[in-house]
């Protein structure tokens, strides 16, 4: 029996048991006969997980795509986007059985059918323009030629995109690209509510000036409302969906719970729709400004050079690459000393147009950082630059994106390895309380570190589904340390600094402790912003 409170978890826990023991003829038997018994609702949050699947070749395949095919007939705005992705995949199963599913669920929705491929082919062409493709793979076809000497594969790198340039410009959809879609607007189909279809795409696209240029867009929704996305390329958007199921989980959780219910600590989610293997549409936060731009505007106000510390750094040695640990830590110390590190305690008070306002942002503040210190330590996640957190105008609640680095691959990275479990720099714990960590901070992480703790079973089902599947598993075995599941779940009990099991608090002032020494945030890169 699954209950609607555990869906997900139950639900992940029942397709590892399926992908693990279905070949014998028992366990066979029992799921053919009972799967159809259980809600179609049940499926939908674990879509992803399914079509991960769809390249299995044995008799397990035909289950999948006879639970494929009940979703594609009862709930096909579930399903659509998601088949579109597979039918162009690179892995032959895949692509194969995606397009069968495809041509069925054509025959009874064949307006659908064709809006998906309309709308996702016309968005990838503008996530990674011509120039843009060109750019990356001249880049890799010469780091292939002149490092490791492979002509073959720079011809295999450079010869796809000859092809594409070759066949000349296709012409643009505009029309119906731009009218009235049965199609729902990607990311806002919930089964319990009526669809909202497009009505219209913007016309416009505003490309962002950061490394992999992507461009904000908007779509009208049936209903009157504006959507706004990000539109991303250059990157796999599928590990960003599976976090986003886990933050599902987590929020569930502590909503249930009198202790962290009380204090608002759900974590911010956004939708995530894959358009292709490296590109995908994402859901744009409202009302956030990453700390980057909250800091670069403060000190461009007052004066003062955005990167002060680090010249001031620069000043005191030629090479602060070539220093010893010692050295480059009286280095990082002296440039810290250079400014007040109060930007983000400035920000909060000179935004908040009353102390009332001021006092919730600052409260909401603290308790979001804890929340996250906790969640993303488990989750191993790493990367936290100052771009990748934003702060909630309205709220003052931070909010991380990206999370393209989890299960520790930022600690096994062979440049800069990340030190530190969570980002807990000067500049955040000081726009805390006056207490800094000790208060709001450390009873929050507290509660939370007990409550993953109480739910382990829950958490281990949607990490297990997380690490094993196969479509994201290639970019965690990029690490030479990958973390299990069971793994993660043993850090909820101990600490890696000890071999002891360690208590709440003391995992947690461990864990305080190597976040903010200086030994490890100087050995972070100088993007990571270490002196904020």
């Amino acid at each position: 029996m699954i209950f609607s409170g555990s869906r997900l978890e139950d639900t992940l826990r029942l397709l590892q048991l399926w992908f693990d023991y279905g070949e014998y003829n028992e366990v066979y038997k029992q799921l053919s006969e009972n799967i159809k018994r259980l809600p179609i609702e049940t499926w939908l949050e674990a879509v992803p997980q399914l079509m991960a699947r769809l390249d299995s070749r044995d008799k397990m395949a035909l289950l999948i795509k006879q639970v494929i095919m009940e979703i594609s007939k009862m709930k096909p705005q579930a399903l659509v986007y998601a088949l579109t992705v597979a039918a162009k995949s690179s892995n032959v199963d895949r692509q194969k059985n995606a397009q069968e599913m495809l041509a069925v669920m054509a025959e009874m929705h064949p307006k659908l059918v064709e809006e998906a491929s309309m709308v996702s082919e016309e968005l990838v062409r503008c996530a990674i323009l011509w120039h843009e493709q060109w750019h990356d793979a001249l880049d890799e076809a010469s780091r292939q030629y002149f490092q490791e000497k492979n002509t073959a594969a720079m011809m295999e790198t450079l010869e796809p995109v000859h092809k594409m340039i070759e066949k000349g410009p296709t012409t643009l959809k505009e029309q119906s690209f731009n009218q009235d879609l049965e199609l729902a607007v990607p990311g806002t189909y919930d089964p319990s509510q009526p669809v909202v279809g497009i009505a219209s795409i913007g016309t416009h696209l505003q490309v962002i000036s950061s490394k992999q240029r992507p461009r904000k867009m908007t779509i009208r929704g049936s209903n009157g409302r504006e959507y706004a996305f990000l539109l991303k390329g250059h990157e796999d958007p599928r590990q960003d969906e599976r976090v986003m199921q886990l933050f599902g989980l987590i929020n569930t959780l502590l909503v249930n719970n009198a202790e962290t219910c009380r204090r608002n600590l759900t974590i911010q989610r956004y939708s995530i729709v894959a358009l292709s293997h490296n590109s995908g549409l994402i859901g744009w936060v409202p009302d956030c400004d990453t700390l980057h731009s909250l800091v670069r505007d403060y000190r461009d106000k007052k004066k003062i050079s955005l990167s002060l510390e680090h010249k001031v750094m620069q000043s005191l040695a030629q090479d602060t690459e070539q220093v010893t640990l010692m050295q480059k830590v009286q280095l990082f110390e002296r440039a810290l000393a250079s400014t007040t590190g109060d930007d983000l305690q400035q920000i909060l008070w000179l935004k908040s147009p009353s102390s009332e306002v001021w006092f919730d942002r600052r409260t909401n503040y603290t308790r979001s950082m804890a929340c996250m210190s906790m969640v993303g330590y488990i989750l191993g996640l790493g990367d936290r630059h100052p771009s990748n957190l934003m702060l909630d105008r309205l709220t003052g609640k931070i909010v991380h994106i990206d999370f393209g680095d989890c299960f520790d691959v930022a600690m096994t990275r062979e440049k800069f390895p990340e030190k530190i479990p969570f980002r807990l720099t000067r500049m955040l714990v000081k726009a805390m309380e006056v207490t800094g960590i000790e208060g709001n901070y450390r009873f929050t992480c507290e509660r939370v570190l007990r409550l993953l703790r109480a739910n382990r079973e829950s958490l281990l089902a949607v990490l297990e589904a997380f690490v094993y599947d196969p479509v994201i598993s290639w970019r965690l075995l990029e690490g030479e340390k990958l973390r299990s599941p069971q793994f993660l779940l043993f850090l909820l009990y101990r600490s890696e600094f000890g071999t002891g099991e360690v208590d709440v608090q003391e995992q947690i002032d461990r864990l305080v402790e190597q976040a903010t020494l200086h030994e490890n945030l100087c050995q972070c890169y100088i993007g990571w912003c270490p002196f904020w």
